[in-house]
This record gives C-alpha cells, sequence and structure tokens, in this order.
C-alpha cells in the first residue's frame, strides 16, 4: 500500500467531471521523504480534475501539485528548501488500449521517439484510482534532481600537481588512458 494513499472509486464519475482537492498530513510527507530520499516534506497538496472521456473508456486526471520540500544540497550538504509547483495530465485507458511504447533495433526503449507532449498514459486500475499515489509520483518527478544552496560552489581538493603517483602494474597491464594522459599534459 502506498504512504499516501487516497482511492477514487470510479463508479462515482458518471457523466459528470469530480474536482478533488488532496494533502498528505505529516506522517504521510515523512513516509513520502524517506521514500524519495530527502530531509523532508513540509507540505503536499494538488487539485485535481477528473472526467471519463473517449465514450467513457478512459479517464482524464488533471492536476496542479503544490509542495515545499527540504533537501540536501549536492555540493555542501546543507538544507535547501523549494517550492515545488507542477500541472500535470494523466489518462487511465484499459491495458488493451495502452500504446506500446517505441523501441529501437536492440529492443531498447526509444527515448527520442516519444512525444515529450503527449499525454501520459496509465493502465486503468480494476479497483479505485489512487490518486494519493498519482500526486506522489508526479512530486517525486518534479523534485530538483540537483538541489543548490546559494552561493555552494564545488572546489576540487587537488589539482594536477597534487595527483598521486600512479602505481606500477602487474607484468603485461597497461593502463587504457595512459597515452591520453601524456598528449593532454603536451598540448598545455
Amino acid at each position: 500500500m502506498s504512504e499516501f494513499s487516497r482511492p477514487f472509486a470510479l463508479d462515482a464519475l458518471r457523466d459528470r467531471d469530480v474536482r478533488q482537492r488532496v494533502s498528505a498530513n505529516a506522517q504521510e510527507c515523512a513516509a513520502l521523504a524517506a521514500r524519495f530520499g530527502i530531509l523532508e516534506i513540509r507540505r503536499l497538496e494538488a487539485d485535481l480534475s477528473i472526467r471519463r472521456v473517449r465514450g467513457g473508456r478512459a479517464v482524464r486526471v488533471e492536476g496542479q501539485l503544490s509542495a515545499e520540500v527540504s533537501q540536501a544540497c549536492v555540493v555542501s550538504l546543507v538544507p535547501v528548501v523549494q517550492d515545488v509547483e507542477a500541472d500535470f495530465v494523466t489518462l487511465f485507458v484499459p491495458a488493451e488500449d495502452l500504446k506500446p511504447l517505441p523501441v529501437d533495433e536492440a529492443g531498447e526503449i526509444d527515448a527520442d521517439a516519444i512525444d515529450p507532449d503527449a499525454e501520459l498514459e496509465e493502465a486503468l486500475p480494476d479497483g479505485p484510482l489512487d490518486l494519493g499515489e498519482l500526486v506522489a509520483q508526479e512530486l517525486a518527478v518534479s523534485l530538483d534532481p540537483y538541489p543548490r544552496a546559494a552561493g555552494a560552489t564545488f572546489q576540487a581538493r587537488w589539482g594536477a600537481e597534487d595527483e598521486p603517483e600512479a602505481k606500477p602494474l602487474p607484468e603485461g597491464r597497461t593502463r587504457p588512458f595512459a597515452d591520453l594522459q601524456a598528449r593532454l599534459k603536451k598540448e598545455k
């Protein structure tokens, strides 16, 4: 079960749009922060609009997410408090209507062939739609992957002149980048 679960019965939609506001309590925020590996979620809420589309076969959820989070600075590890605001749209369709992701010749997902402006499609659940988990997932992808405190700068602990000497290798082994390193030093 999700740390932040807000089940929504799809039969409540019928032929009308439903507006729903969801917000996480302190325990849910703490559990989500632990899940996402961040210091703290101080506030998490979302306004959602839910409606049936495609002749009633699919459900469209549009949302505006608002959160206040604290993450560790990638340079200094001091807490960085940030407001997260995000709009999102997710289309829930029957599993048989899901479009397959494009793949390349190697059978890998071809990220370049995915339309970034296309609506995200998810499989329509058999039971209720978990609006809390949907909001939690949107928060996860909206977090700053490299939070940085104001004025934090990275400084290397050593320079080229301070590099440790290379240790000799066993007989028959070579250093694959030694030639490249020698060329770079000559070009300086």
